[in-house]
């Protein structure tokens, strides 16, 4: 009979290389973009990141951290131009779900005193998915950054697509997964874009690039209601 092999000995890394290696890969995961067929890669925007948050309080100071938290309509956005003076984190990353982004809140920094701008819930639907379980992880998504020290969450009604570009799932599934969303979150903290930047055919063409995607003047104008409501 043959002997048994010895078992291979475990790679062991003492704790520092094991926190080192940690950082690096929450690092690749913030920064490089998820490739997907329904939203085409894009850069993330630079970021600062703030040394210290303030913390948690009744009141978020015009000056707190800034995360945007979503998917490549986050992640193409000028934030860090549009919001000049305030340390700002660009935290979108193109081709994410809402399961996704629930599997990378661990990844996010410390979120004492910031405020969270959180847009999801196209991809879900581009995929076939229901408007109701997609809005169910979103108000978990706002859930837990609450919990985790976020002062505040403001989530962003997701858009619609241009349906002549990308099919009937643009429509009235986001209509319906909007109207779950806005029962459901304090209107202090709700922003609905879609008068604005769409019309019965969805997104308009003035306002994106490619009947997703959010154009200049997209932007402008989300901004612009944004700083409104901050």
């Amino acid at each position: 009979m043959t002997p048994p092999r010895p078992a291979s000995p475990r790679l062991r890394l003492p704790p520092v290389a094991g926190f080192l290696v940690l950082i690096v890969w929450a690092g690749i995961g913030l920064l490089l973009p998820a490739c997907h067929p329904l939203s085409p890669g894009r850069p993330l925007a630079g970021f600062d990141r703030s040394p210290s948050a303030p913390r948690a309080g009744k009141t978020v100071s015009p000056a707190a951290p800034l995360i945007a938290l979503g998917d490549s309509i986050t992640a193409a956005g000028p934030w860090s131009e549009a919001f000049p003076g305030r340390s700002v984190l660009n935290a979108g990353i193109s081709g994410n779900t809402t399961v996704d982004l629930l599997g990378r809140l661990d990844l996010l920094p410390g979120l004492g005193g910031a405020t969270v701008v959180l847009m999801a819930g196209i991809n879900d639907l581009l995929q076939g998915e229901a408007p109701a379980p997609v809005a169910d992880r979103i108000l978990r998504i706002r859930r837990e950054l609450l919990a985790r020290g976020a002062a505040r969450v403001v989530v962003v009604a997701t858009l619609p697509c241009e349906a002549a570009r990308w099919g009937p799932r643009c429509l009235a599934p986001v209509h319906d997964l909007n109207r779950r969303l806005r029962g459901a979150v304090p209107g202090a903290d709700f922003l609905d874009l879609t008068n604005l930047l769409a019309d019965g055919a969805g997104l308009r063409r003035s306002m994106g690039l490619d009947g997703l995607h959010l154009g200049p003047q997209g932007y402008s104008l989300w901004f612009e209601r944004l700083k409104v409501m901050l």
